[in-house]
């Protein structure tokens, strides 16, 4: 049985000058007694001695939390030296669970403590002990990224799930559809997000919600086929098309303040003014899902993604153009570039192709990428698109010439949705589960110089500046400066 532990704030018995002058007697007096015969009585004393002796090492050993015998030999048998050596060793057991003695903790090894993810990767592979303190390189630098000015706002979390997201066209709002079919409007900025309204506008699942082109309005839809529009700020309805389609409503595009489309699930498109009560025309691209739509800023034709092919709609005429063969794979995204002359389409096998705008019979390029499928994707400057993707990052990539630059951001889970601010600094995305929206600083991307010379290393890979995690010689390239 282990002895009972004294508590760590209890001080120690201080022996009084009459019991140590009484010791002292029965030393020399076993001292004389072994010269001798060895009388039974001082046999008594010596045995008390050395009973008191063993007493007070053992008191010292658990006030203590010490292995050490401070210095005092053992002239006890082989066998009561085993019997001490175990006690010590359940003491020195004892005493590194015992968390409320600091002299306990002295003697055991120091338990590391996790870093945040940003500070993880800086502190690995550097050993306990190594540095002189606050000259410590490694030190500074895991203090200097604490203390980093933030340049985007922190991330929020949405208990009902994100489905889409909109960013409000003049001011620091976004709007977040859910998967319970409310409407929330965030005010963010760099230091902090409040949520300002929460519109209960559907009774199923929102698959699209988008701000009006003045930012007064939001228009949204929903599994329960539904197309409305209420005002921003009151969640006030000012109109509702209540069976929108006969299937659900996947995907929303706004043309200009009055007009704007609506895809479903059974590949049907339909044109609607908010001035009218019945949509104006309706037309069956395939029968598969419509998953993108994009117009130019003339709106004459609209380009539809539905299954594996592309379809153009003259909004005019009211009719299919051309439509483009039909891929193995399905597009899951559309975006222009180059000044409207160029359609990007991601797919589900993770190429990207691209397209010339008005000719949507065969792609003119592909791009294959991560072989990962492409979720969603995001123009953020004429040549560059910043693309979600199955495995949770956020990809940079320079079209042309075809250069991938690297990670964004990341998620734990797919990404679902991508959005881009008004002044085209910031880039919001939210993944299909978790319930967080995070926001990526790019503005470094307009300064990205491009090389038409190909290199040997991977850069889809690379993480870029806005991304959390850092690539491996980052770090310590910084530590390198003039002596």
């Amino acid at each position: 049985m282990r002895p009972r532990r004294k508590p760590a704030s209890a001080p120690l018995p201080v022996p009084d000058s009459s019991n140590s002058a009484a010791m002292d007697g029965d030393t020399e007096e076993m001292s004389d007694v072994n010269e001798s015969s060895g009388d039974q009585n001082v046999d008594d004393q010596i045995h008390s001695t050395d009973t008191h002796s063993s007493v007070n090492d053992d008191d010292n050993d658990d006030n203590d939390g010490d292995d050490d015998d401070d210095g005092e030999e053992d002239n006890d048998s082989d066998e009561s030296s085993d019997l001490v050596d175990s006690d010590s060793d359940s003491d020195d057991m004892h005493a590194m669970l015992d968390y409320s003695s600091d002299e306990a903790l002295d003697n055991t090894e120091a338990i590391p403590v996790p870093l945040p993810d940003e500070l993880a990767e800086l502190a690995a592979g550097r050993d306990d002990g190594e540095g002189n303190g606050d000259d410590d390189d490694v030190v500074q630098a895991i203090l200097r990224a604490r203390e980093k000015h933030r340049n985007h706002p922190p991330a929020i979390e949405c208990e009902d799930g994100v489905s889409s997201l909109s960013f409000h066209p003049e001011e620091q709002l976004i709007a977040i559809g859910t998967f319970t079919g409310d409407v929330l409007v965030y005010g963010y900025s760099d230091e902090a997000c409040e949520l300002k309204y929460t519109h209960e506008l559907h009774m199923k699942s929102i698959r699209d919600v988008e701000f009006s082109k003045d930012g007064k309005s939001l228009i949204s839809c929903s599994k329960d086929k539904s197309i409305l529009m209420a005002d921003a700020e009151t969640g006030k309805l000012t109109q509702l098309w209540d069976q929108a389609h006969t299937s659900p409503v996947h995907t929303l595009y706004i043309l200009d303040e009055n007009r704007f489309c609506s895809g479903c699930e059974e590949g049907y498109v339909k044109l609607w003014d908010k001035r009218k009560k019945d949509s104006i025309f309706s037309l069956r691209a395939m029968e598969d899902i419509v998953t993108a739509m994009v117009s130019t800023p003339q709106n004459k034709h609209l380009a539809v993604a539905c299954g594996g092919t592309i379809t153009s709609i003259n909004l005019n005429a009211r009719k299919i153009q051309v439509q483009s063969e039909e891929y193995e794979h399905d597009f899951t995204c559309l975006g222009l570039f180059r000044h409207d002359s160029k359609l990007l389409a991601g797919s589900s096998k993770g190429t990207m192709y691209v397209f010339n705008w008005g000719e949507f019979g065969l792609h003119c390029e592909e791009f294959t990428g991560s072989k990962q499928p492409v979720t969603c994707l995001l123009p953020v400057t004429e040549t560059v698109a910043v693309t979600g993707w199955e495995d949770g990052k956020l990809r940079a990539t320079h079209l042309f010439p075809h250069q991938p630059l690297g990670i964004v951001g990341q998620h734990d889970f797919e990404v679902e949705c991508l959005d881009i601010s008004n002044d085209g600094t910031l880039v919001a995305s939210a993944a299909a589960a978790g319930g967080h929206i995070k926001f990526w600083n790019i503005k470094y991307i307009e300064e990205v110089k491009i090389s038409c010379q190909k290199k040997k290393k991977r850069k889809s890979e690379l993480n870029l500046p806005s991304s959390t995690v850092r690539n491996r010689g980052d770090f310590f390239s910084g530590l390198a400066g003039p002596s």
